[in-house]
């Protein structure tokens, strides 16, 4: 790879890239060798938890270090780094439970502490995206309230006939451990609650996004795909005693956690059109100073990237001189 392409990709996606690698070949392996049990199936769960703890930490620190964290946009990403960061604590815990209690599948455990905390983050990300997106001024529209309506009521009834009804029958079979019943209730309810909005956003907001908030967003949505999918996959091969780490649901979540690092990040990444909009600014007539409210005011919301999605108006200017200027 070229030094070029190197830089483009930038130091926090490349550490998510590189964290990414030793799951994927401790997957490979255990499947190559039809591993269910041991101590490589027990220390697999050590690096799945490093995918989610190097995207949330990076993230949060792009937050702090640009400053971003008085923003609809900082604070969207701040709680899904969090979110990602008890995720993969919990993935630690799961992988001690392993490895010093000897316990395959410790589920319900501590573990259940962390990734019973994630979807609660990641809700509060998804309500700060939709603040960031504009999605409020979509839900006027007559399509707007058909999406809001329908899209929560589809993800409602599919993970209901899936779950509920494929998985388990109709019939929860828990053998008396209230906490497990609790778990298998929250765990789908709080796919629908991240899911839907996420839809919701995603099919609203899409036409007024730009494009260096589009693809991220996207990607977001991927992971909360993926995320539901590899869910209600453990709560299939969980209740027919077909769990083990390195299946290929870890595969599902790996990917999930993966996607979700990559795109928050890709959210901050920096970039030269940004750099020059952040330099000062004279205005030069009173058409200019509104745009130029108008610009402080979306920063007020989605912070320094308000300005990026402003040079991509076309009328718009800023020129060598620092100078901003409408043409």
């Amino acid at each position: 790879m070229q030094l070029g392409n190197i830089r483009k990709i930038g130091w926090s996606r490349g550490l998510i890239i590189i964290s990414f690698l030793p799951i994927l070949g401790f997957i490979f392996y255990i499947n190559i060798h039809g591993l269910t049990d041991g101590y490589i199936v027990y220390f697999e769960a050590f690096p799945l938890a490093l995918v989610p703890l190097v995207g949330g930490l990076t993230a949060i620190y792009k937050v702090w270090k640009r400053k971003l964290w008085r923003s609809a946009l900082g604070f969207a990403v701040t709680a899904f780094g969090l979110g990602l960061i008890f995720w993969g604590l919990g993935t630690l815990v799961w992988g001690l439970y392993n490895v010093l209690l000897d316990v395959a599948v410790p589920y319900p455990s501590l573990a259940d502490i962390g990734y019973a905390i994630t979807p609660m983050l990641w809700f509060v990300g998804i309500y700060f995206l939709y603040k960031a997106t504009g999605t409020k001024y979509q839900l006027r529209s007559v399509w707007g309230k058909v999406v809001l309506i329908f899209v929560p009521l589809l993800v409602l009834l599919l993970t209901a006939y899936v779950v509920f009804y494929k998985f388990y029958g109709g019939i929860f079979t828990t053998d008396g451990n209230v906490l497990e019943l609790l778990l298998l209730v929250y765990y789908p309810v709080s796919d629908i609650f991240l899911l839907s909005p996420a839809l919701v956003i995603t099919a609203l907001a899409w036409k007024n996004l730009g494009g260096s908030l589009r693809k991220p967003i996207l990607v977001v949505l991927g992971a909360l795909v993926f995320m539901y999918l590899a869910d209600m996959a453990f709560a299939y091969t969980f209740s027919n005693d077909k769990y083990y780490n390195g299946n290929w649901v870890d595969l599902l979540w790996a990917v999930a956690l993966f996607l979700l690092g990559l795109s928050i990040n890709s959210i901050l990444l920096p970039s030269a059109t940004h750099r020059k909009l952040l330099l000062p600014l004279q205005c030069e007539d009173i058409f200019t100073q509104l745009a130029l409210k108008i610009i402080k005011e979306e920063e007020k919301i989605i912070g320094s990237k308000a300005w990026e999605l402003a040079s991509e108006v076309n009328g718009l200017y800023v020129d060598e001189n620092r100078t901003f200027r409408i043409q």
